[in-house]
C-alpha cells in the first residue's frame, strides 16, 4: 500500500501489468484479452490444426503448428518495423503526455519541421490521436527538449514534467 500510495492511478495500473506479466512469464504461462471475433478465429483455426492432426492437442501445441504455418507462408512478405512504431516501441507504446493512460497511436515532432526540426528520434514522441490533433496542435500543449525522457510539458499554462514511472 505504501508503494501504491506513492504512485498515480496510471503508473500503478502499469506496474501491476507488468508485474503479472512477469508473473506469468516465470510459470510459463500466457493469456491474452482479445474480441470476440478474435477469439473465434483462434478457436476455429486451433480446431482446424487438431482435425489435421487427429488429436485433441493442447491449446500451446496449436499455437506453435499456427506459428509455423503463418511464418512459413508469409516468410519475406512480412514488413520490418516502420520508424513509427519503433518510436512508439521506444516510448513504451503510451502516449507521453503527462497524465494520459492512452496507447500511442502517433509520432510528434518536438520542434515541427517547418521551424527546423528534424526526424532524429530525440525530436519525436509519441502521443494519442487526442492529445496530437485536438491539444498539441491547437496550442493548447506543448512540449520541448530531448525525447524521451528529457521532455518538458507545458499543459493549461502550466509547466508539466512527466511521470518517471511511464
Amino acid at each position: 500500500m505504501a508503494r501504491a500510495k506513492k504512485l498515480t492511478v496510471i503508473a500503478l495500473r502499469r506496474r501491476l501489468e507488468r508485474e503479472a506479466d512477469a508473473r506469468m512469464c516465470a510459470a510459463g504461462k500466457t493469456s491474452a484479452r482479445v474480441q470476440v471475433p478474435v477469439a473465434l478465429l483462434l478457436t476455429a483455426a486451433m480446431d482446424s490444426v487438431r482435425a489435421q492432426a487427429g488429436a485433441r492437442l493442447p491449446a500451446g501445441k496449436c499455437l506453435a503448428v499456427l506459428a509455423q504455418h503463418f511464418t512459413a507462408t508469409w516468410k519475406g512478405a512480412v514488413p520490418r518495423k516502420t520508424p513509427s512504431q519503433t518510436l512508439r516501441e521506444r516510448d513504451g507504446e503510451w502516449c507521453t503526455v503527462p497524465g494520459c493512460s492512452h496507447r500511442a497511436t502517433d509520432e510528434h515532432h518536438v520542434l515541427y519541421r517547418s521551424q527546423g526540426g528534424g526526424d532524429e528520434p530525440e525530436n519525436k514522441t509519441a502521443v494519442c490521436g487526442f492529445h496530437h490533433h485536438r491539444c498539441i496542435h491547437t496550442g493548447n500543449v506543448k512540449a520541448w527538449g530531448k525525447a524521451a525522457d528529457r521532455l518538458t510539458w507545458v499543459m493549461g499554462g502550466k509547466v508539466v514534467q512527466p511521470e518517471g514511472d511511464q
